[in-house]
């Protein structure tokens, strides 16, 4: 029902979307569309609102205004509650897209499911399942799956580009010992981590022990280390990091790497999923004293 019932002033302390960028709103993207009164004063309805928060969610995902505003009015009926969300997270949906190298579906399926869950939730409910498929074909030396897994990439990247970059001193470095064609689960670290303001300094894929220690010792120190990596290189990686005196986060490169918990890791915690590595992150950050 689109009874309006709050004024402009009202839905800017629900929202906290200042009164001037909806009017913005209604003008480039006719969205949202409030009642007009006789008086030219503006009126708008509880899925008014709903939306606007909708909106404002899609562009701190990093997804330009224009197409959030698109995918604000086609899932306008999702919203108000008469149909589920759950759909738009559909994994083999979304690898059948990626099999077909179908780049525009891609990114028309993840700004769906962007609209209708979070950023983490759209990483652990769409992306992981998808990754680890990927990584099968990857085994499978299936010529496409590098092109599949770099539709995927440009997606995180473009969210990685829309998230705040904190500067200063490094507070976390993200590693990662498999090779850059195997690091997505990193550049997911680094948009979860980027997207709660910390300041994160990403030293890349394809790291040995070796190099790991050099870094270090080159490197201004960071107060936690977040460490992407298989069981064959999880021991001799962490034990380069600890010489650094900063707290130590393990995560298996993959979702189904769970035998890296079997690796005796003395100098480090094991994380085993996105949500647990990017909350240890944070509380160690905190222990350290800097506010997260």
């Amino acid at each position: 029902m689109r009874t309006g019932k709050f004024t402009v002033n009202e839905v800017e302390e629900r929202t906290h979307v200042p009164a001037g960028t909806l009017r913005q709103w209604e003008r480039r993207y006719g969205f949202p569309n409030p009642t007009r009164l006789a008086n030219g004063y503006r009126l708008y309805s509880e899925n008014d609102v709903l939306l606007i928060d909708r909106m404002k969610q899609l562009i701190a995902d990093g997804i330009p205004a224009s197409r959030a505003a698109a995918l604000v009015r086609e899932g306008s009926n999702e919203l108000s509650g008469t149909a589920t969300p759950t759909p738009a997270l559909d994994p083999e949906a979304l690898m059948h897209a990626l099999t077909a190298m179908d780049g525009l579906e891609v990114e028309r399926m993840l700004g769906r499911a962007h609209a209708s869950a979070g950023v983490l939730d759209v990483f652990t409910g769409l992306l992981e399942p998808t990754l680890a498929v990927l990584d099968a074909a990857a085994d499978d030396q299936d010529p496409r799956e590098p092109g599949m897994r770099h539709l995927l990439e440009l997606h995180l990247h473009n969210l990685l580009a829309a998230a705040p970059h904190n500067g200063g001193s490094p507070l976390i470095d993200v590693w990662a010992t498999v090779p850059v064609g195997r690091a997505t689960r990193a550049l997911m670290v680094l948009v979860l981590l980027r997207r709660r303001g910390l300041s994160v300094r990403y030293l890349g894929a394809g790291h040995d022990a070796t190099r790991i220690d050099h870094a270090v010792r080159a490197l201004p120190s960071s107060r936690v280390h977040v460490l992407v990596t298989d069981p064959a290189g999880a021991a001799a990686a962490a034990n380069a990091l600890h010489a650094s005196q900063a707290t130590t986060l393990i995560m298996p490169a993959t979702p189904a790497e769970a035998d890296i918990n079997d690796v005796p890791l003395s100098a480090a915690t094991i994380c085993s999923d996105l949500e647990e590595a990017i909350n240890a992150a944070v509380q160690a950050v905190r222990t350290a004293g800097v506010s997260a």
